[in-house]
């Protein structure tokens, strides 16, 4: 039994680095991890890598949320985890 179990984490910028690390991390501990980022292929590996080790894990587009026309589709997405929205890790680098 996780730290996490039943909770849901939206990390962004978790496919590489610090990010993909706390999405692997969180997994680990039994959260649902919703993924995102900027590169979908790397992105798809993330969640691949959880869920074979046996976590759950979505990927969700960043770029999505900044157009109104998908704004529903990322609301709708985060009902239908019928969980509670235990964590939202933001990790930035601009270099």
């Amino acid at each position: 039994m996780g730290r996490l179990d039943g909770k849901v984490a939206i990390v962004t910028g978790s496919t590489s680095g610090m990010g993909r690390d706390t999405a692997y991390v969180f997994a680990e501990e039994g959260a649902k991890v919703i993924i995102t980022g900027r590169n979908e292929q790397r992105a798809k590996e993330t969640v691949d890598h959880i869920k074979k080790k046996g976590g759950e894990a979505s990927y969700f587009s960043p770029i999505l949320l900044t157009d109104h026309h998908w704004t529903g589709l990322w609301m709708k997405l985060l009902k239908n985890t019928e969980r509670l929205i235990y964590y939202l890790i933001t990790l930035v680098c601009l270099a």
